[in-house]
Order: structure tokens, then sequence, then C-alpha cells
């Protein structure tokens, strides 16, 4: 899994100018590491580790984001997709956005495989995934779709 994590942290970390396949690699690395999460299993770290802040680390990931994929930008998503009986509720998404908190949660992930331990890395993943990246995730995939 760090082999995904890592070909989707670097559109974060540097700039690829000029390249005419990020999108499509971009989104190849999304599905892996969609596969890859669902097929994680649970991992148990109750050790206590100290704080820190991963923007504060790595300032500079939106702008990379915004440089390496000029033609990102918002788009609508349905807020309940099941909810078919209704008239959808439309909110506005960002792709710089979602891969910009994408990025940030997966190098939380390596720094706590780093500095703390795999499974504490593993826990966070698990944990995060469900509740933040996934939707993230998602929705980019989508974005990339159309």
């Amino acid at each position: 899994m760090i082999e995904t994590i890592n070909e989707i942290v670097k559109y974060g970390l540097e700039r690829y100018p000029g390249d005419d396949f990020l999108e499509r690699d971009l989104e190849k690395q999304l599905v892996k590491l969609h596969l890859l999460a669902i097929d994680l299993g649970e991992y148990s770290d109750d050790t206590e580790y100290g704080h820190f802040d991963i923007r504060k680390l790595y300032p500079n990931v939106r702008s990379h984001v915004s440089s390496n994929f000029k033609d990102f930008g918002f788009y609508h998503a349905v807020v309940d997709i099941k909810a078919v009986a209704n008239d959808p509720t439309l909110v506005i998404g960002d792709a710089i956005d979602d891969l910009s908190d994408i990025i940030y949660d997966l190098l939380e992930v390596k720094r706590r495989i780093d500095y703390n331990s795999k499974e504490d890395a593993w826990t966070f993943f698990h944990e995060i995934y469900h509740i933040h990246t996934k939707h993230h995730l998602i929705n980019l995939i989508k974005y990339l779709s159309n």
C-alpha cells in the first residue's frame, strides 16, 4: 500500500510541468488506494504518541496540486444519492481541495509509519479513510471520470 500512497502524495510534494498523463495516472492510483483500503484489515495501537500539524510540515501541498492539475475546478455533488424520492440536494465540491485533503491524510499515514509504528499508521488510515478520505476520493474519481 505504501507504494500507492507514495504515487499519490508526490503530486502535492513536487511540480510535474507538462505531463499529459497526470490525471490518468492519478485516477489509477486513487482506484488502487480504494481497493487496498477495502481489503485492509483492522489494526490496533493504543500507544499515545505526540501530536503535530501535518499542514505546517508540508505547507505547499495545495499550490503543488493546483500547479500540477491546472484544469481542476469546482463540481456539483449530490448530498444523499440514495434519496431518489426527493429532489436532490446539491453541494459544490472542489477537486483541488479533494486531492489536497487526500494527500494530507496520506502524509499523516507516512509520518506515523516513520515515527510511530506501522500499527498506528494503519489504525489511523482505517479510521480517517472511512470518516474523511473516502468521501474526497470517491468525489475526485467521479470528477476525473467526467
